[in-house]
């Protein structure tokens, strides 16, 4: 049998209570579209309808392929998330018969469902907030620490497998997840290409998110720096920063380029690793370390050689060391005010429950004795009211001014009469046109006279009786139409009477309804208006324990924030100080040894004795003389340029008779001289001033320590006030909630008539 399509999943989402199995669902409806159609989220595999149940909302994911160990796998990915009891993961049911369509069952998994946003959007919605940003990102590193810890991937991490809810990442979507139970499997998909390095089949297992990680959180981490790299790459086009090309060839890659160039907040030295990491297969990549990118590279042998890039750390005392870094991990150890709401618990009792989980409510029953009269039925007359006959009016040949005519014997009277009327005077006529001719002959006018007669009369007879014949058939035609007319008036008004009579009725059957079930309607109303004012107190609610827990954080962020660059100010302030020195005993031993070497013992070309007089004449004896005329004259390269002069007030100047060929001979032999110098730190600052230094800056360790302990208590103190409140607004949130779901129980006992 063939697989089924999409349309054939959404025709059966049209009823769930009777092509889903599982009963929960069976009693839920699927949100539908404009068309009122069931709205679905399709992907590659699946496509995903949201069923609102009486108690909760679900997700009912439909597979679009076949897969033959599609239930063993997700058996064993529930079976592992289950003992696990991730916060970021979603719950689900795989159902093997879980959806029936043409006479066939076909596999569906019930998930819990989501409402959060998509990671792209979220990012493109605080592009201007970086805190969030960088807070997401370590949060996402967290999230796949978790998971290699537990020996899990989920497969497939990209912008829209991850949603945002209430600020806090959550995974959806685990069609490729490995477990430790699958080991030895192939993938099922190959992942979003444009967060995934290319996969062969065997790549499967533990660390198949680390890159996709890499390209998360460098991504975030670059746009909470310069979130003008969103527009200008283009973000959000089925990516964050990064495109499959970009790894595919890394050294035409712009964006992996302009992020290498980047110094804000290590992102060069990330994305220098990044880019090594490229050559590795996918299960090799290391997971990062947002603390220091050297920390993920130094599992990877292939970027052994970032660490002749990276300066060493500078020396430093190791107790007043320990203790900072002591001091700043407690710090960081400290919660900051919980800003997911999903994710809040309250302690109650020695217990933990989270303030989503309210307890169940009963319906409150009917408090009406008598139960709903059923409402009148409409009758079908109004339903569907019957055709009244249509009044044709008659033709405009049909004039009242026709009158009924006699027999036709009475006709032919009529017209025979009048024939011999004018046969008389037509035979007068002929006998005065004879005599007035002088025809004297009477026989012969009456013979022409008849004739004319006979002719004249006969003619009009026949027109006569043709148009007697036509009128008669015309009036009877009339008759008939008028009849038919008045018994078409007659059954309009009755069939109108009937209509009116059942209205009034219907009319006065209703009235009597509708006082009889005023006092339901009431009850309905209230419990109705009680449900929307627990929704708007919940929604209060929430918006106050989410504008408490965002002022919280704020506060919070802001006080570390001020704390953060005292972690390191005693170091950088001693390396700074450090290299000033290095840099002053590093020219006085410079100095030094240019000065052993004199002009006079010099072995130059074209340099002769004449010339190495003259020399000696104007103050040029040794090589740091040479060195102060060049750096006076900035005539060598800034790399041989050690502020030679800045310890004496005038520079000599090359005396007559010293040519440009010898300049330049003399300016070789001192950086010749010069190369042969080597510089020492490790005894370059005497003991008594590197024990000054170190005691200065353990001093400062210690002012910084004191106010950081300072700075720790009152970020606890912001944490647990945080805390405190929202404790208290959690229970406000859980008794509205209780309000609400006690609202909604009691809207499923008002009879469906109402």
């Amino acid at each position: 049998m063939s697989w089924p399509t999409p349309q054939d999943f959404q025709e059966a989402m049209q009823n769930p209570r009777i092509a889903l199995a599982d009963p929960e669902l069976q009693t839920g409806q699927a949100e539908l579209d404009k068309l009122g159609l069931p709205r679905p989220i399709s992907g590659g595999f699946a496509s995903v309808y949201k069923v609102i149940c009486p108690s909760r909302t679900l997700g009912v994911r439909c597979f679009l392929k076949e897969c033959l160990d599609r239930q063993q796998r997700y058996a064993e990915i529930s079976d592992r998330l289950a003992a696990l009891r991730l916060p970021f993961a979603t719950h689900f049911e795989f159902f093997s018969q879980g959806i029936r369509l043409q006479g066939h069952s076909y596999p569906v998994m019930k998930m819990e469902w989501v409402q959060g946003e998509r990671l792209d959007r979220f990012v493109a919605s605080n592009l201007q907030s970086p805190q969030k940003l960088l807070s997401l990102g370590a949060d996402i590193v967290e999230i796949a620490r978790a998971l290699n810890g537990a020996g899990v991937a989920h497969g497939d991490l990209q912008h829209g497998n991850i949603l945002v809810v209430n600020g806090k990442p959550k995974l959806i979507d685990y069609d490729g997840m490995y477990v430790p139970a699958l080991q030895g499997w192939i993938k099922q998909e190959d992942g979003h290409p444009n967060y995934q390095l290319p996969r062969d089949d065997s790549d499967f297992g533990p660390n198949l998110d680390n890159f996709s990680v890499w390209v998360i959180y460098l991504s975030l981490l670059a746009l909470s720096a310069r979130p003008s790299l969103w527009k200008q790459f283009q973000g959000g086009d089925e990516c964050l920063l990064f495109r499959r090309q970009d790894f595919e060839k890394p050294a035409q890659s712009p964006i992996l380029q302009e992020l290498k160039r980047l110094p804000e907040a290590g992102i060069g030295q990330f994305a220098a690793v990044f880019e090594s990491l490229l050559a590795l297969s996918p299960l090799q990549i290391p997971l990062i370390d947002p603390a220091s990118p050297g920390a993920s590279q130094q599992r990877n042998p292939s970027a052994d050689w970032l660490q002749s890039h990276i300066s060493p750390a500078p020396p430093q005392q190791p107790a007043s060391a320990f203790s900072l870094s002591k001091q700043w991990a407690q710090i960081d150890q400290i919660p900051r005010p919980s800003d997911a709401l999903p994710k809040f618990q309250v302690a109650q009792a020695g217990q933990v429950y989270s303030i989503l989980q309210a307890p169940g409510a009963e319906p409150t029953a009917w408090p009406l004795p008598t139960t709903v009269p059923a409402p009148p039925a409409i009758p079908g007359i109004l339903v569907s009211p019957l055709a009244l006959p249509a009044l044709v009016l008659p033709p405009a040949r049909f004039q009242q001014s026709v009158f009924p005519v006699g027999s036709l014997q009475q006709s032919l009277g009529k017209v025979l009469g009048r024939s011999y009327g004018v046969f008389w005077c037509a035979s007068l006529a002929a006998a005065a046109v004879l005599w007035l001719l002088g025809v004297e002959t009477p026989g012969l006018g009456l013979f022409i006279g008849l004739g004319a007669v006979l002719v004249v009369g006969t003619w009009w007879g026949i027109l006569e009786l043709n148009r007697r014949i036509k009128q008669r058939a015309l009036n009877i035609e009339y008759e008939q139409e008028r009849k038919q007319r008045e018994a078409l008036q007659q059954e309009h008004e009755c069939l109108r009477e009937q209509h009116d009579r059942t209205r009034r009725t219907f009319d006065e059957a209703m009235a009597a309804w509708n006082v009889a079930v005023l006092a339901h309607r009431q009850e309905a109303t209230r419990r109705r208006e009680a449900e929307a004012i627990a929704k708007s107190n919940l929604q209060r609610a929430e918006q106050q324990w989410k504008a408490a827990s965002e002022a919280a954080i704020r506060q919070f962020e802001k006080k570390k924030a001020e704390l953060l660059p005292l972690k390191n100010e005693a170091d950088i302030r001693r390396e700074a100080e450090l290299r000033q020195m290095l840099a002053k005993v590093r020219e006085s031993h410079l100095n030094a040894h240019l000065s052993k070497h004199l002009i006079r013992d010099a072995a130059i070309a074209n340099i002769g004795e004449k010339t190495k007089i003259n020399l000696s004449d104007s103050d040029i004896r040794t090589a740091l003389d040479v060195g102060r005329i060049i750096n006076a004259q900035n005539t060598i390269p800034r790399q041989f340029s050690f502020s030679i002069a800045s310890q004496f007030p005038a520079a000599p100047s090359w005396p007559k008779g010293v040519g440009d060929v010898r300049k330049e001979l003399l300016v070789e032999w001192y950086r010749n001289v010069e190369a042969t110098f080597v510089f020492r730190t490790g005894q370059a600052v005497p003991p008594d001033e590197m024990r000054a230094l170190e005691s200065k800056y353990d001093n400062l360790r210690q002012l910084i320590q004191r106010q950081l302990d300072a700075g720790g208590r009152e970020l606890q103190k912001i944490s647990q006030d945080a805390e405190n409140q929202l404790v208290r607004l959690g229970h406000q949130i859980k008794a509205c909630m209780a309000q609400l779901y006690q609202a909604e129980a009691d809207l499923t006992v008002i009879p469906k008539v109402l």
